[in-house]
C-alpha cells in the first residue's frame, strides 16, 4: 500500500533528519525501524514565493498487516516540534502518534474495503 504524506515545516534540516543522509533527491527511500514499511522523498516546495514554510512530499509505502503503530511513532518522532501540520494521503492531522495512527488506520481500512469491493465485482463478473 501506498500513502502520500506531506508535511509543511519551515525546519530546513527535517528531511535530512528523516533521511539520515546529507543530501536527499528525489526517489531516496528508508526502511522504517522494526518494520518493512519505507519512506521515500518525493519533492520539497515552497507555499508561495514569500513564505518560509516547506511543503515535504513523502510516499509512505507498506504491507498490509504491518502495525500502524510503528510508522506512527516513528512519524511522530522525527515530526514533533519540527512540523506544522502533516497530510496523510488527503486529510491533515494533529502530529500526536494516536492521531496520525487513526488516520492511517482509516486509510488501511478504506484500501481493504476497495479490495473486498473489487474482488467481489470481479466474482461477479466471472460468473457470467
Amino acid at each position: 500500500m501506498e500513502i502520500n504524506i506531506r508535511i509543511r515545516t519551515t525546519s530546513k534540516s527535517l528531511r535530512r533528519e528523516i533521511f539520515q543522509k546529507d543530501v536527499v533527491d528525489f526517489g531516496v527511500k528508508i526502511q522504517i525501524p522494526n518494520s518493512n514499511a519505507f519512506l521515500e522523498s518525493k519533492d520539497v516546495r515552497k507555499i508561495n514565493a514569500t513564505s518560509s514554510i516547506d511543503l515535504l512530499n513523502l510516499g509512505l509505502s507498506f504491507v498490509l498487516g504491518i502495525p500502524t503503530g510503528i510508522i506512527a511513532n516513528y512519524l511522530f518522532e522525527k515530526l514533533k516540534g519540527k512540523a506544522n501540520t502533516i497530510l496523510i494521503g488527503d486529510r491533515e492531522t494533529e502530529i500526536i502518534v494516536q492521531r496520525i495512527k487513526e488516520e492511517l488506520d482509516i486509510l488501511v481500512s478504506q484500501k481493504l474495503e476497495n479490495d473486498k469491493s473489487k474482488a467481489a465485482k470481479d466474482n461477479i463478473e466471472n460468473k457470467e
